[in-house]
């Protein structure tokens, strides 16, 4: 995106709690900008504070674009997961202490890993992944109140039902 350069130099101000005066340009350039750019470049590009720009925000009533803003944070974060992800996989330091999702499941899956738990007693296969379980292995035992219609749609997004025994362990 290219940015203008903030018009002029900011006045300050005589009056308490104000210190600076936006003219009809800076006052104009403030509102195209406000909506898309971060409090942090727009405090550098003006030439004041993270507070004073969220003050004249405020007096003038503009909001952030929500959307923007989602988007900025999400590529952000997409960046900085790449590069932590690069970091571990080249066995250098990490900085953060972000979690990386070392297996991907989608929502869905998600969702299906829940309730076979939770709401029928299904035993995960990761967490007999040493033991040669995998990840889309789903056990079941007597006690598993077994449900043919979950089973069926499970299918779909990739699990097999397989029965639990002593061996698996």
């Amino acid at each position: 995106m290219d940015i203008e350069e903030f018009p002029g130099i900011l006045e300050r101000s005589k009056m308490q709690g104000t210190p600076y005066i936006l003219d009809e340009a800076q006052k104009a350039w403030f509102e195209k900008y406000f909506p898309i750019m971060s409090d942090k470049d727009l405090s550098k590009a003006m030439g004041f504070s993270y507070t004073s720009v969220r003050r004249f925000a405020e007096k003038i009533g503009i909001t952030k674009d929500r959307n923007v803003m989602r988007r900025r944070f999400s590529k952000i974060q997409k960046e900085l997961l790449e590069s932590e992800r690069r970091k571990e996989r080249w066995c250098i330091e990490r900085k953060t202490k972000i979690y990386i999702p070392r297996v991907k499941y989608n929502n869905e899956q998600l969702r299906r890993r829940w309730n076979a738990v939770k709401k029928f007693g299904y035993i995960l296969a990761d967490d007999y992944s040493d033991k040669g379980g995998h990840r889309y292995v789903i056990y079941y035992d007597q006690h598993t109140t077994r449900n043919k219609r979950f089973e069926k749609y499970s299918l779909k997004y990739g699990f097999t039902f397989k029965k639990w025994s002593d061996e698996t362990t």
